[in-house]
């Protein structure tokens, strides 16, 4: 499985989302939404990568 996405393919971030939701739970996808290639809208994706780096230091700690 390919799990590089690029900005241009947001529907297969969608799918990664749908699995990570389904496989490591909501928090994952939660961040996943919010990274850079996240479905949110700009405003709503992390703009700091070192808080991007903590929650999903912190997301793979619940999973």
């Amino acid at each position: 499985m390919n799990l590089y996405a690029y900005p241009s393919d947001q529907g297969s971030m969608s799918s990664l989302v749908t699995t990570a939701d389904k496989v490591k739970g909501d928090t994952v996808a939660q961040w996943m939404e919010r990274c850079y290639w996240g479905d949110l809208a700009s405003g709503s994706r992390y703009t700091d990568s070192s808080k991007e780096q903590s929650d999903f230091s912190l997301a793979m700690a619940d999973a």
